[in-house]
């Protein structure tokens, strides 16, 4: 696989079974600072901390890689989903800004 700054793509694996995944991809020209990520996880694999290292690897790789903002946008908004911006600084970890 070939690297980039721009893209990746991580999966998570539990016995050779994929059981999450989460991408990040960084929005051409103007908006080059800014990226949009997806993440996912089975539900049986819910509450083991799956997501959240499957996060914690993409802001590492926003942050190494001089993203600024980072949007998850879900395919359809439901009372359960949200969307939110994440907005990296070189002081903070990130922090969640609801946009709801």
């Amino acid at each position: 696989m070939e690297n980039s700054i721009d893209n990746i793509m991580l999966l998570a694996k539990s016995d050779d079974k994929i059981v999450g995944c989460a991408s990040l991809n960084r929005l051409p020209r103007r908006m080059k600072y800014r990226g949009d990520f997806a993440i996912s996880v089975a539900k049986e694999y819910w509450n083991k901390g799956i997501g959240s290292q499957l996060l914690n690897n993409i802001i590492s790789f926003a942050k190494e890689n001089k993203f600024s903002l980072l949007s998850k946008k879900p395919k359809s908004i439901t009372q359960n989903d949200f969307l939110f911006d994440l907005i990296l600084s070189s002081k903070d970890s990130g922090y969640f800004t609801p946009v709801r």
